[in-house]
């Protein structure tokens, strides 16, 4: 039996971006460690099949709303929340890391995005310092972890690409100390200026995923299956959910 959606949904924090953003200073400044999920439909939708990610999304991570998809779901279920975007979490991130010269260790992309972000970052955030740079194409991840184990960074960034990103974070979480890791996806890909975020107008009304299909029309079908099944799939989880409730009262009663 798959997993319900619901269920998946019901772990999405509601915090406010600012909220979760103070949060998320506190826990680095007490030097804690957090798991954060940035979350679109295709990864709730993972989560409903494969038994690892349906554990770090309910019981190890602290997922935000990414995709205005589980905004939407997490709203139809009675809770407010709003849209926090995974790249503007990263922005975040790099202010923090640039305020107070934090080490920061990225895994991921290919080796030219890689490089390219890094001049970014040095450029626009001068005041980091890589504790590691290894690109997700030619490093091994085994290697990657014992490079992991050794340091102690404040921040980890993961670019593989969902659910690898995730799965390769829970596969040394529980061995580190401290440290922010979250799986980064596209973000470095635009930040390094390799891919154009969608213009304004998309970003306004929750369109970039409209943008995206358009000018990479091989994602229609990425698109199809992690967006629109979500919809039906969470319509369905929602119903049997609330059948469930209403048995439930009549067999009290």
């Amino acid at each position: 039996m798959k997993n319900s959606i619901v269920e998946i949904l019901g772990n999405v924090t509601v915090l406010k971006p600012d909220q979760f953003y103070e949060y998320i200073a506190q826990s680095i400044k007490k030097k804690e460690k957090k798991f954060i999920v940035t979350a679109n439909p295709e990864i709730v939708m993972l989560g409903r099949k494969n038994e690892e990610m349906l554990h770090i999304l309910k019981n190890k991570a602290i997922v935000i709303p990414d995709g205005i998809g589980v905004v939407k779901a997490v709203n139809a279920l009675g809770r407010n929340a709003v849209r926090n975007t995974g790249i503007e979490f990263v922005v975040y991130l790099l202010d923090e890391a640039n305020k107070s010269n934090l080490d920061v260790f990225i895994y991921g992309a290919k080796e030219e995005v890689l490089n390219d972000f890094k001049e970014k970052c040095t450029k626009n955030w001068p005041n980091i310092h890589f504790s590691g740079l290894y690109n997700g194409y030619t490093s091994n991840d085994k290697d990657v972890i014992k490079e992991i184990k050794k340091n102690t960074s404040d921040i980890y960034f993961v670019a593989l690409g969902t659910p690898r990103q995730e799965l390769f974070i829970n596969s040394f979480y529980d061995e580190i100390g401290k440290g922010i890791c979250v799986g980064i996806g596209g973000s470095m890909d635009v930040l390094s200026g390799h891919v154009k975020r969608a213009p304004q107008f998309f970003l306004t009304h929750n369109l970039e995923w409209l943008y995206r299909i358009t000018t990479e029309p091989k994602r229609m079908q990425r698109f199809i299956k992690g967006n629109i099944m979500f919809v039906f799939v969470f319509i369905k989880d929602m119903m049997i959910k609330r059948l469930k409730y209403s048995h439930g009262n009549e067999t009290e009663a």
